[in-house]
């Protein structure tokens, strides 16, 4: 794998030797010309860093790219110094300046080089124009030398060895072109070869190490979706060697001394930096994840992720694991991922586990990244008795509709979502030359929903947290920092009102939201550079090497929240269990206050080393001049909402008395008889009433008491009723509800069809 690795490094970076050798061989009227070939796309290569040319892959939602917005901050781009160096050697050395076989060559070489990087000719296109302006240049250089040998040998010979001057009747120009037409076609031959072998990249291997220091950049997983589709955030790593563009270095493992496969966090380093015992708790919750498209092989990836961990089992024959369509079929699923969804959910499944173990997980695949499927997915969750739901995905919240908002409001079923990875009101899509949506991404912004920011992790060497931030790779713009251009999502709707629990929180007026809803609720760790290795088999593209690797982005955030909530015991009768969280809020005993950084364009910085409010004025509401709407503050801000966890606490509510209640699925239907079921927890109080209600429509109209009321005790206790006198082929629904001293609690409605 290392001598791969070392091979596709040397022919990414020298795949123009061939072509100039070959060009020395065969031309021998230009062989002088061709061997100062280097020095020119040596001065390209300088030219295309230092101008920083780059058009970059749009970031999710490319539809609100409209009109392009000016540059802002851009970094270096590697395909685009490749196609121009291309250009450059074709357009100096096509001395006829016409387009013919060896622009058409570059072109092909240009264009392979940056296909899987940037899947944009902008890059080819912004190549071409340098490395022709080059060429031109060059060529009067060229003719400036010419000139200057000719008059100091003042002879013919001199003048004949200039490739510049035509000494030749009609007939040698055709000899020329046919030469020409020969490079190009020796060329071709050994461009194909190399390019062939560049390909073989190991994007999922391990990370390079160069004396001790690690080096990798980050892709991104999912595509760029469509209108009224959605994108997954989850974000991989790239092995990459340090003097590659856009390459950083990291600490493996976050700095901890326990290192995944691929250098990435372990559960270890989970459970230790947040707190928590995965083997304790969970019993009774269901974590469902919804992601479109089939992951043919993710069953047997989780198998190898807990065997390499040893982890408990959680298989669909031990009833720990389901995984079912968005119309609750478990045969009939949706085509198998050709995209990158199934990283996504090797991930996203993965991460539940090794937080809950006790937890089932139901796995939802929607039929696709349409809004619509994956609100569909979210219904039929709950419908088969998903406690918690984990969305690892979203679009700017205007693309979402009423229809699919209202799956997402399932009160006493805690529903999470990831905020994204393009900042503070999406502002990276500006770093793309489009003008940013100005708005968050739903599912994540609706009010009754627990929208997750991501942090960027520091951990001591025993595994303990060290420091926590907020995630923003663009670095602050007056120091010379890393930029991708990603960082947590969030910020001020433009369409949802903000819930009671986080008006009233303390500090909400320094978010100048008003009374819009503000991302976030809640973080955690989801820089990808800090992120979780995860085990994927499935080889959705050809260039996807299987096996173990690094995957952050708010898509890692997201499902860690959740299976922290399941491991709590889910939403212990709130209706709406974002509010818990608010309850904690400053705690240290169950809180980890982010205070630094920010998820705006400044980064956090203070406005006037940045550019506000000027940089607003140009390229669009891109950060909040000073507000803790995406600038970390103490206590309640944006990109953190009331911080990052510290053991279960924040997910536990204050007020417990009332019965803890789930419904159930009933068993023994009959044509005209069913046995409903459901749990019951006291919560230390003695149940007055335990009562199920039924009826062929939500308003119920019957009811029938628990065959035995559940006590006094703190642990949930089976309840049952037998119903009769049902209709044959007809839909009936049903939920219980129980009552102690403090109060009553109702649990979610299910529905049962007899025969």
């Amino acid at each position: 794998m290392k001598a791969r690795r070392v091979s596709v490094s040397i022919v990414s970076r020298l795949w123009w030797l061939p072509i100039v050798a070959a060009g020395s061989l065969t031309d021998r009227g230009s062989r002088v010309r061709w061997l100062c070939a280097p020095a020119v796309v040596g001065l390209t290569a300088f030219a295309s860093n230092a101008g920083k040319l780059t058009i970059r892959r749009p970031r999710p939602s490319a539809g609100y790219g409209a009109p392009p917005v000016g540059r802002l901050g851009l970094a270096s781009s590697f395909p685009s110094t490749h196609a121009a160096c291309a250009f450059a050697i074709a357009g100096w050395m096509s001395r006829s300046r016409q387009r013919n076989w060896l622009h058409l060559l570059a072109a092909t070489v240009g264009y392979a080089r940056v296909r899987r990087r940037a899947h944009y000719l902008s890059d080819v296109l912004a190549g071409g124009i340098l490395g022709y302006a080059i060429g031109r240049c060059a060529d009067w250089v060229w003719e400036i030398r010419v000139g200057v040998v000719r008059a100091l040998r003042n002879g013919r010979k001199a003048i004949s060895e200039c490739p510049e001057v035509q000494l030749e009747p009609t007939v040698r120009k055709g000899m020329v072109r046919m030469r020409r037409v020969r490079v190009a076609v020796i060329a071709a031959v050994v461009a194909s070869v190399l390019l062939g072998g560049s390909a073989l990249r190991a994007w999922a291997s391990p990370p390079l190490s160069q004396e001790g220091a690690l080096y990798a950049k980050v892709r991104q997983v999912c595509p760029p979706p469509q209108p009224g589709d959605a994108t997954c955030f989850a974000l991989a790593l790239v092995p990459a060697p340090a003097s590659a563009e856009d390459a950083r270095s990291y600490q493996a493992s976050a700095g901890s001394s326990s290192t995944g496969p691929a250098g990435g966090l372990t559960p270890a380093d989970l459970a230790s930096a947040y707190g928590f015992l995965p083997s304790v708790g969970g019993a009774g919750q269901t974590v469902a994840i919804v992601d479109p498209y089939d992951d043919p092989d993710i069953e047997e990836d989780l198998g190898t992720f807990d065997s390499h961990y040893g982890l408990a089992a959680c298989t669909d024959a031990n009833g720990c694991f389901k995984k079912v369509s968005q119309t609750g079929s478990t045969t009939s699923l949706p085509p198998a991922d050709t995209t990158g969804w199934s990283l996504e959910i090797s991930l996203d499944v993965e991460t539940v586990h090794s937080v809950c173990e006790s937890c089932k997980i139901l796995l939802v695949e929607a039929s696709s990244e349409s809004l619509a499927n994956l609100a569909a997915a979210v219904d039929e969750a709950v419908e088969l008795g998903a406690t918690e739901v984990s969305n690892s995905y979203g679009a700017p919240e205007s693309q979402m509709g009423e229809t699919e908002q209202t799956a997402y409001d399932h009160p006493e079923v805690v529903i999470v979502a990831s905020a994204g990875d393009s900042g503070y009101l999406n502002w990276d899509y500006v770093a793309d030359f489009l003008k940013a949506p100005e708005m968050p991404n739903a599912p994540a912004s609706l009010p009754d929903v627990v929208a997750v920011g991501g942090t960027s992790l520091e951990l001591k060497t025993n595994g303990t947290r060290k420091s926590e931030s907020v995630w923003n790779d663009s670095g602050r713009p007056s120091h010379k920092e890393f930029k991708r251009f990603s960082a947590t999502g969030g910020g001020c709707s433009t369409l949802f009102t903000a819930p009671s629990w986080q008006q009233s929180a303390p500090g909400w007026t320094n978010t100048a939201c008003g009374i819009g809803r503000l991302d976030n609720d809640i973080s955690a760790v989801a820089d990808p550079y800090t992120g979780f290795d995860v085990y994927d088999s499935y080889v959705y593209e050809p260039e996807f090497t299987p096996g173990w690797m690094t995957v952050g982005g708010t898509s890692l955030s997201s499902p860690l929240i959740t299976a922290l909530y399941g491991l709590a015991g889910g939403s212990h009768g709130v209706s709406f269990p974002a509010a818990t969280l608010y309850t904690h809020l400053g705690e240290a005993s169950a809180l980890y206050d982010v205070t630094t950084g920010g998820n705006g364009y400044c980064d956090g910085e203070e406005a006037a080393s940045c550019g506000e409010p000027g940089i607003n004025k140009e390229f669009g509401e891109i950060d909040c001049e000073g507000t803790t709407s995406c600038d970390a503050a103490p206590g309640f801000d944006g990109p953190s909402g009331v911080g990052t966890p510290n053991g279960l606490g924040a997910f536990n509510s204050l007020s417990r008395s009332k019965p803890t209640v789930v419904t159930q699925a009933a068993s023994s239907i009959r044509a005209r008889s069913a046995l409903l079921n459901a749990t019951v927890n006291p919560n230390g109080q003695a149940v007055g009433t335990c009562t199920f209600e039924y009826g062929p429509t939500a308003s119920y109209g019957d009811s029938a008491p628990c065959a035995r009321l559940p006590g006094s005790g703190t642990s949930p206790v089976a309840v049952s009723a037998r119903i009769r006198a049902l209709t044959p082929k007809s839909t009936y629904h049903y939920r219980i509800t129980a009552t102690n001293p403090d109060g009553t609690s109702t649990g979610k409605r299910k529905t049962l069809k007899t025969p």
